[in-house]
């Protein structure tokens, strides 16, 4: 899991947090407001955008994440069983999945990477 990940507000302009996801090379981003996960947004989701726009700067300006992110992202509690979050990662397609607790605080971030880095020592443990 990376701990303490980046993440971005709902009113940040996507021209703002594309140019921060490109600066960290990361390709998904946790929505927070209030300090709880509220959505994710992905790099896809701005280059969507921005398509539909026809690339008009002023746009990218005016948009804000809200406008484009996931606002009903897959979720997984700290406790939750690896094998549960492949299973859930897997059932709904997700990349990227924030790591919460109870009160919906963003705790960490498990990505494809780190699912199989997990995947490998798991097998490693097992042989």
């Amino acid at each position: 899991m990376v701990k303490n990940p980046l993440y971005c507000n709902p009113d940040d302009s996507l021209e703002q947090v594309n140019k921060f996801m490109c600066k960290h090379q990361v390709a998904h981003l946790p929505v927070v407001e209030k300090n709880k996960v509220i959505g994710m947004v992905a790099l896809k989701d701005i280059l969507n955008n921005s398509f539909a726009s026809g690339f008009d700067l002023d746009a990218l300006k005016r948009a804000h994440v809200r406008d484009v992110m996931l606002s009903d992202p897959v979720l997984v509690k700290e406790n939750a069983e690896f094998k549960d979050l492949i299973t859930l990662m897997l059932k709904k397609g997700a990349e990227c999945v924030p790591v919460v607790d109870d009160e919906m605080h963003l705790l960490g971030l498990m990505g494809r990477k780190e699912v199989l880095e997990g995947t490998v020592t798991a097998i490693k443990d097992y042989e």
